[in-house]
């Protein structure tokens, strides 16, 4: 169906193969005035509600205020400058207000009246944010500062707010440093920051369990975490091996680690001297004696740093020989010489 409108009336053109109509919906004056609580739930005893007008005024416009509970506290009114839309206006609750009920705040202006509704912020709401980490678990060594536990905020129920965060139950020499010490989150929104511990070099190794806290005041939000500081421990085998002075002497070097601490690790082997040559690496140390001369030797391997003593003798029957005896291990991450001892 066609229609034409010509001098405000209607003309209809009537198509046998297709069908229509419409309606014809009067204009009519808007609401004059808005509301809507800045926040909400209101968080602690003070809150922010926000007055609209529908369209701007070249005039000032005052706006009639009202609460629903005696125990609210709000001016009698609101003036809107000239050219402006809206006016925040805070509010007061005070202890004598039941956070179990409704409230209300209205704005009336030319006889309309526009309701904003609203809860105050209670431990026990099922609102507010929650706090998770990407990681729950960090290992570190004493004196190194642990990697990031990628800590996330998100909001509950159209919960806004700003949180203070902190750490509870981390040990003596441990602290928490985040890369802001406040989140703030939007209603519905998501926020998030770095989160570190740092320790001190005389931190005990242990496995330690602690908290990371977010709490505006009002709601407070915990996330479990652990901070695992290890050590490590090295140890070389066999313990002993006899070779001739022109063979090689081969050892698997083991590193454990303690408390789930993992580091990248760089292999030396010093303190043989020429012709020996030592060599070490990812789970070995060789020796290659080279005619070396009889006698005892230190030598280190190192990061992490293992002393080790290689003693060469002479024997009757088999001819030349080395003797490689395995001393106390020692660890030294700053690294130490090797000694040698003529036998």
């Amino acid at each position: 169906m066609v229609c034409e409108i010509l001098d405000d009336v209607a003309v209809t053109v009537e198509s046998d193969a297709y069908t229509s109509s419409f309606q014809v919906i009067p204009a009519g004056p808007g609401v004059p005035v808005q509301l809507q609580l800045v926040a909400d739930p209101v968080i602690g005893s003070s809150g922010s509600v926000q007055v609209s007008l529908a369209m701007v005024s070249s005039t000032s416009t005052q706006v009639t205020l009202a609460a629903s509970d005696p125990a609210i506290s709000i001016p009698a009114s609101v003036t809107i400058p000239a050219g402006s839309l809206t006016q925040d206006v805070n509010f007061t609750i005070t202890n004598k207000f039941n956070s179990s009920h409704v409230f209300w705040i209205q704005g009336t202006l030319n006889g309309v009246t526009s309701t904003a509704y609203g809860t105050q912020a209670t431990a026990q709401g099922q609102y507010g944010v929650e706090l998770s980490t990407y990681w729950t678990k960090q290992a570190t060594f004493p004196g190194v500062p642990t990697a990031d536990y990628q800590l996330s905020m998100s909001s509950l129920a159209g919960y806004a707010t700003t949180i203070s965060l902190s750490c509870q139950g981390l040990p003596a020499g441990a602290s928490c440093q985040f890369g802001s010490n406040t989140l703030t989150v939007e209603r519905g929104g998501y926020a998030s920051t770095s989160v570190i511990v740092n320790t001190t070099s005389n931190i005990a190794t242990g496995v330690y369990p602690f908290t990371v806290v977010g709490t505006d005041g009002t709601i407070t939000s915990v996330v479990n975490e652990t901070l695992d500081v290890g050590d490590y421990s090295v140890s070389i085998s066999p313990a002993s091996q006899t070779v001739l002075q022109t063979l090689t002497a081969n050892y698997s070097v083991t590193i454990t680690s303690i408390n789930n601490y993992g580091a990248n690790f760089t292999y030396s082997c010093t303190g043989i001297p020429s012709p020996g040559v030592c060599m070490a690496g990812s789970g070995f140390a060789t020796i290659q004696t080279n005619g070396m001369a009889t006698g005892t030797y230190n030598f280190t391997v190192g990061y992490p740093m293992a002393s080790r003593r290689v003693r060469l003798r002479r024997n009757s029957t088999s001819g030349d020989s080395a003797q490689l005896s395995q001393a106390i291990l020692s660890r030294s991450r700053l690294g130490s010489p090797g000694t040698l001892r003529s036998a």
